[in-house]
């Protein structure tokens, strides 16, 4: 399963976000600040980093700006109670793959989540498996509805 970082100065954010995805059968792991999720960046593989915008004393931008600067592949979800088009502007430049406004809806948060980690795959294969691919997955995929591309594809 894939590896989240989680990155939030409210505990109970984390703790909320630890357990949903946790139940889900994701492997996650939690940090309140900056410092200790680039240390965490540098051991080993992650697969998706969702952070607050907002952190104690510093921006959630500038952290995965320096995730992006060491190479991090990882996609990217921010969260904030407050977004609005500059913020979604400021992110969509910094490379997020998406947001979620807080409160976070527990719903909410596992569509994002697996429709990020899905596009993450499919960009990953080659053109001619991805075409493939996303034709079977759009006629299994829960989300296809009424001959639109689901939401989980990019």
């Amino acid at each position: 399963m894939p590896k989240v970082l989680v990155i939030d100065d409210d505990p109970e954010t984390r703790i909320k976000i630890e357990t949903l995805l946790s139940s889900d059968g994701f492997t996650v792991e939690t940090h309140a600040n900056g410092e200790d999720a680039l240390t965490s960046l540098q051991r080993g593989q992650i697969d998706l980093v969702i952070i607050d915008y907002h952190l104690n004393n510093q921006s959630g931008l500038s952290i995965l700006q320096m995730m992006r600067e060491r190479q991090s592949t990882a996609s990217m979800i921010i969260i904030s109670a407050d977004f609005n088009h500059q913020v979604a502007g400021e992110c969509f430049r910094v490379g997020v793959d998406d947001f979620v406004r807080k409160p976070i809806d527990a719903e909410e948060l596992r569509l994002v989540v697996r429709r990020t980690l899905h596009a993450k795959s499919i960009a990953r294969r080659p053109a001619s498996s991805t075409s493939r691919e996303h034709s079977k997955h759009k006629y299994e995929c829960s989300l296809y509805k009424g001959g639109a591309i689901c939401d989980c594809c990019p």
